[in-house]
């Protein structure tokens, strides 16, 4: 059923397009890894998984040219994803290993 977009949810960005609230969770199980919303004390298990990935990462992802990284630009990183996660529309997260909570990556 088409729903005009003025009756449906005024302010819409644009016409034809509804949107709705989402409520993002903050941890996703995914098996043998865990979706978690990043939080400083994360910092340096993120910093050691780039600077482990150097090599890989400056082949396959743009920011990877400018790592490695010092640790406060790193924490600054980590609290800058943190305060975009709420309102979103950036919403990353750390890849945790389920066994030692150890940082994997980050998705988002």
């Amino acid at each position: 059923m088409d729903v005009p977009r003025e009756t449906a949810f005024p302010g819409s960005p644009a016409p034809g397009v509804l949107t709705v609230p989402l409520r993002i969770p903050e941890s996703i199980d995914a098996g043998p890894v865990i979706l978690s919303r990043w939080e400083p004390r994360l910092a340096p298990d993120l910093k050691a998984a780039i600077d482990e990935t150097l090599d890989g990462l400056k082949a396959w992802v743009p920011w990877g040219a400018g790592e490695p990284s010092e640790l406060p630009v790193i924490v600054e990183r980590v609290e800058r994803m943190q305060r975009e996660f709420g309102p979103g529309p950036n919403w990353a997260f750390a890849i945790l290993d389920r066994a030692t909570g150890g940082v994997l990556g980050g998705i988002g």
